[in-house]
């Protein structure tokens, strides 16, 4: 987080928050027996999930990638992806983007081409801001990303204009969504299919 807050103008508060660290995390005896502090405790292993696709035709319908061929022949949609949005129009970070661009580097790196038009949708003015000076907006552009105004994007026509155009378009969202999304996974399946 310090790194986080150093890269956007806070280091200040960077530097406040080191140095009361040791208060900034639960009691060690609410880790020892936290359902002794909380009305449920929900324990997810991590090892379990696994990526998932949003859509089509609504951002509320998450699948995961390993079913997404078959529940795909199953309910008749459409397999060409044409469209990929990285963000969300409630919050896209800065760390979301700064891994998309790491693997958007790598493929311009390799010169990989992408076979669908993909967007970026910064989650706030700031992410944005920083993400274009810290190089990210112009790795995406090399791509040929669209750099959407935040915070719109393809959700606020999903649910009328997709499902008349039965095409597949793919967004990516960050905790918007129940299940944990993945960044690299949708630029990968932008650049493989």
């Amino acid at each position: 987080m310090a790194r986080y807050l150093k890269s956007t103008g806070r280091t200040e508060v960077a530097e406040l928050a080191d140095g009361i660290k040791e208060h900034l995390t639960g009691d060690d005896e609410v880790y020892a027996n936290p359902e002794k502090y909380f009305d449920q405790v929900i324990e997810i292993n991590l090892s379990t999930l696994q990526p998932h696709l949003n859509g089509p035709f609504t951002p509320d319908l998450g699948t995961p990638v390993s079913e997404m061929k078959t529940k795909s022949a199953e309910n008749g949609w459409p397999t060409k992806v044409e469209w990929g949005l990285i963000g969300s129009c409630t919050n896209s970070s800065y760390e979301d983007l700064s891994r998309a661009a790491s693997i958007a580097k790598q493929a311009i790196d390799k010169g990989l081409k992408i076979k669908a038009k993909f967007g970026i949708n910064p989650g706030s003015e700031t992410v944005r801001f920083t993400a274009e000076r810290d190089g990210f907006i112009g790795i995406f552009e090399q791509l040929d990303a669209t750099i959407l105004p935040m915070p719109v994007g393809l959700v606020s026509d999903s649910g009328n204009e997709l499902a008349k155009t039965k095409t597949l378009k793919i967004p990516s969202f960050t905790r918007s969504t129940v299940i944990l999304q993945s960044e690299q996974m949708a630029i990968l399946i932008l650049m493989h299919l």
